[in-house]
């Protein structure tokens, strides 16, 4: 054990390193005894009680830990001890999954770094982790001052610079995101971390920056350009399955490749029947990678969107990569350019029984804020919904109320060119805006699931607060279950038919279709596109009906080996 530190107030061994010296060395019971012996003294002491609190935890007594850590709370100096404790007491109740009382903890004032403290080792990995805590519970203004607060002793800390440019990515200033973000790249080099670049990419994507989003997806694709799954017994043939570069929940190589979307559930859901493999076929680095990979029996194209894929003029290489391979290809990327947002909605106008929101893409360029907003507002009445030309999921997805929120989105949020879409106000007698979701397979069409919020920007089930609305609302459970084993019947006479009317009309082999039924029995159409989820990721007590899932994964094995004859 080192020797213990003396303390320049009293020139007696600090108790509190003695403590922690006696506790590293397993000398529980002398560790505590010299922090009581501290608190009989000093009963308020943070940094006594945030340890007895550890110990606490260790002995599997977390509610005589949380008292103690609000004893500790109560004073807020020294700020690092009392940051230290708020990072413990956060992180107990949350791996206990009390996500309310860990949001009534983090609604404390946050105090900032003291400018005379440099952080030390463990208190450089406790920023970062305390700040994503934070902002998880909706403190994101108070985790990203704490880190700014601290970014001027760790300036050269590639981790704390990430940390801060999700913050400010998540807060919307993409102007400090960008900086800090290519910083962070800046100081890990000559490392790649993969959460790192999809955070820039992101970013760039939002700022409408091309040529950077280029420039992250080349990288990216030359560390990692192919991937190959482990072969199996039983594996009927080899699947290409061409792949851009995603940008989230990167934790391996795999997910590297292999996103959300329904090719992605494919190679997880298929794999003991088919050997499934991947190729940036967008990037050069994948092209010229070909030798790494296996022949494949098809090809199942990935490159999903088509205003992503008329931004990079990769149509072409695409298709003569495709050819290469001389075997049938699924979403063929001419059958991709051909099915845009706009592109979409133009050949569905017209269709009986179906209401389709009109949408215009607007370009900024040679018009200030004012002239753009007056021609938005020639042709589209508020609200309305503002998007960029790319991202899916919501990403980039903006509700505009009134022509202030217009101005303010067209100066800070939206890219040089994006899509403004009619606002349908489609909510239920139940006050609940509903999204439902059948999956194309050739020319079978399934129900797959349906989603409901209080929110008009409806999301799945995988947020904390989505799975707490589902086992809140179970009727709705039953709901779905119905509607997908019978949409006539739950939805009205005719929607199977609109929707098989609207699959003539899409040029893509397999497909989502996002949708609803208004009270008069009109579908309204949200959008098709080749990238979306079709499979259920939903905690099991949750999850949308499995009938519904199994119809389609036959559906999907009959079309694929009816290819492979």
């Amino acid at each position: 054990m080192r020797p213990h530190l003396i303390s320049a107030q009293t020139g007696r061994p600090d108790p509190i390193q003695t403590a922690k010296d006696l506790l590293r060395a397993g000398r529980q019971e002398e560790g505590e005894r010299t922090l009581r012996q501290l608190l009989d003294r000093d009963g308020g002491n943070p940094e006594a009680l945030g340890l007895l609190a550890l110990l606490e935890v260790q002995r599997r007594h977390t509610k005589k830990a949380k008292q103690l850590w609000e004893q500790a709370l109560a004073n807020p100096t020294p700020a690092w001890i009392y940051l230290r404790n708020l990072f413990n007491l956060l992180s107990v109740v949350l791996r206990e999954g009390a996500r309310a009382e860990a949001a009534k903890y983090a609604s404390r004032p946050v105090p900032q770094w003291p400018e005379q403290r440099i952080p030390n080792p463990e208190e450089r990995q406790m920023l970062p982790a305390l700040a994503d805590m934070l902002a998880d519970l909706g403190r994101i203004d108070a985790a990203a001052d704490l880190l700014t607060s601290a970014i001027g002793h760790l300036a050269q800390d590639g981790v704390l610079h990430h940390a801060l440019g999700k913050l400010q990515l998540a807060r919307g200033d993409l102007g400090a995101a960008w900086q800090a973000l290519q910083q962070a790249e800046q100081r890990l080099r000559p490392r790649v971390s993969f959460p790192l670049l999809t955070d820039l990419c992101l970013c760039a994507m939002e700022r409408g920056d091309q040529a950077a989003v280029r420039a992250i997806h080349a990288t990216l694709a030359t560390a990692s350009p192919v991937y190959v799954s482990p072969a199996q017994t039983g594996q009927r043939a080899n699947i290409l399955i061409f792949n851009k570069v995603k940008f989230a929940d990167i934790d391996s190589e795999r997910a590297l490749h292999f996103g959300g979307n329904f090719p992605g559930q494919l190679s997880t859901h298929l794999a003991a029947e088919y050997r499934f493999m991947s190729v940036f076929a967008e990037e050069a680095a994948g092209r010229a990678a070909r030798e790494q990979l296996p022949p494949p029996a098809l090809i199942l194209n990935n490159i999903a969107g088509a205003e992503a894929m008329a931004a990079r003029g990769s149509q072409q290489d695409l298709v003569q990569f495709a050819a290469s391979f001389g075997v049938p290809v699924i979403n063929h990327p001419d059958k991709i350019a051909q099915s845009g947002r706009d592109e979409n909605a133009a050949r569905l106008a017209g269709l009986a029984n179906l209401l389709v929101p009109r949408t215009c893409r607007f370009d900024k360029a040679g018009k200030t804020g004012s002239e753009l907003a007056a021609a938005i507002e020639a042709q589209f009445a508020y609200p309305l919904i503002a998007r960029t030309l790319e991202l899916q999921q919501g990403l980039g997805m903006h509700r505009i109320d009134d022509r202030a929120q217009l101005l303010d989105a067209l100066a800070t949020r939206l890219p040089e060119q994006f899509f403004v879409t009619e606002f349908i106000d489609s909510r239920g007698p139940d006050g609940f805006y509903r999204k439902i979701r059948a999956a194309v397979v050739g020319d079978h069409i399934g129900v797959m699931r349906a989603d409901w919020d209080t929110f008009w920007m409806v999301h799945g089930r995988k947020s904390e607060e989505r799975v707490a609305f589902y086992r809140s609302n179970r009727h709705l459970l039953a709901q779905e279950d119905r509607l997908c084993a019978d949409p006539d019947r739950e939805l009205g006479a005719g929607v199977m038919a609109t929707l098989h009317a609207i699959r003539e009309r899409i040029p893509l082999d397999i497909f989502g279709i996002d949708f609803d039924v208004l009270a008069d029995g009109r579908l309204v159409f949200y959008e098709a596109n080749a990238s979306m989820s079709l499979f259920t990721a939903a905690a099991p007590d949750i999850r949308s009906p499995d009938h519904a899932h199994q119809r389609t994964l036959a559906a999907m094995r009959s079309y694929i080996d009816g290819l492979l004859k």
